[in-house]
Parts: C-alpha cells; structure tokens; sequence
C-alpha cells in the first residue's frame, strides 16, 4: 500500500502499530497476536523487523523476566496521527466510487467478518 510505503511500513506492521496505538499499557507479544487476529509466530517475525526499524522496543516485564513487554518508540509515537490521517485520505481516494449506502454496506459487511475471525 502506497501510503504506507512512504514511513517503511507494511499493512500487517501498521495493524500492530495502529493496536498499540490503541492501548493504553504495555503488551505482551500474545496480547499483540491477539488484537491483531495473528498467529504468535507471525506477530513475532513482525516486532523483530519493527524493533529493527525503530517502531518498537521490547522491555522487561517488571513481573516476569521471562515475558517481554511491547513498547513504542518516539518516532511511533510522533507519527501517530500522521499515519491514520494519511490512510483515511488514501481510503477516502478510494470509496469515493460508493454512495453512503454502498459505504455503510461495506462497513457493515466488514465489521461481521472481523467478529466471524475474532471467534
């Protein structure tokens, strides 16, 4: 996706970003694969390339040594309106084809699979 090219970034690194975005502590790397539906395998071939680039920093969990918490970077967290400003205007671009009910469909549709795969 051309929007995100532009920061470096893939979908499935900013489905990560845009989830600890959202989070108001420190996950875990399974609480990372379970908000963003991934397999723990995937999501942890992801942070090693997001920690590698900058995005995140792993931290020692005060409780448990063993278990690393997932933290962000100043440059993810300066970029954070930038990236979903930038998104919108690309989805904006490309929606602009529906009408309001053709995109309120569409969002509804979208919303039932996401709960079928949160299931």
């Amino acid at each position: 996706m051309h929007a995100l090219s532009d920061y470096g970034l893939t979908p499935e690194q900013w489905q990560i970003l845009q989830a600890l975005w959202s989070s108001d502590d420190l996950v875990n790397q399974n609480e990372v694969a379970h908000l963003t539906l991934r397999d723990r395998h995937t999501v942890s071939r992801i942070l090693v390339r997001m920690e590698r680039d900058g995005w995140i920093e792993r931290l020692s969990d005060p409780t448990d040594a063993r278990v690393k918490l997932i933290g962000l970077t100043d440059k993810a967290k300066e970029l954070r309106e930038e990236i979903p400003r930038k998104l919108n205007e690309h989805f904006d671009r490309l929606l602009d084809v529906l009408d309001e009910h053709e995109h309120s469909e569409l969002m509804r549709l979208l919303k039932k699979v996401r709960a079928r795969l949160e299931g």
